[in-house]
């Protein structure tokens, strides 16, 4: 079971990379703007919300914590596995923001294509530093 999970993670990571390249169905034009503000909040939540999730999930459901591995699946969810989903929420953010790259090129001030683009990018690379600072802080807890 241990050889499928690697293929299940690359999965959800395509299918996400593909939803952010907008090929699994048509971008909607209307969503509002991502604004400056919001993308600051993005990546302040992105980096808060890692941490935060791992010690409430410490402290009050799990005093160990199992190491995230890609060859494993994720049962519980957040609270009694906060580390595996976490890491399945990253990739998945990862892949997002990476698919939505390729969207630049159809970038034009009506759309606020760009900023958008930086909005997801906020909320991914928030996640990974939330996600290495809460891997530091916890990290005599792991094993």
């Amino acid at each position: 079971m241990k050889r499928i999970w690697p293929w299940i993670y690359g999965g959800l990571f395509l299918t996400a990379f593909l939803g952010g390249t907008q090929i699994l169905g048509n971008r909607n034009a209307s969503h509002p703007p991502a604004h400056l503000d919001s993308i600051i909040v993005c990546a302040v939540f992105g980096l808060l919300f890692p941490l935060l999730a791992v010690w409430y999930a410490k402290f009050r459901w799990k005093p160990d914590l199992k190491a995230p591995s890609f060859h494993r699946g994720f049962a519980g969810g957040w609270w009694t596995d906060p580390l595996q989903c976490l890491r399945l929420s990253t990739l998945l953010l990862i892949g997002w923001f990476a698919g939505s790259l390729f969207t630049l090129g159809q970038a034009d001030a009506r759309h606020n294509v760009v900023m958008y683009v930086y909005w997801k990018g906020a909320l991914a690379i928030g996640f990974v530093l939330g996600d290495l600072v809460a891997r530091y802080i916890f990290r005599d807890d792991i094993s």
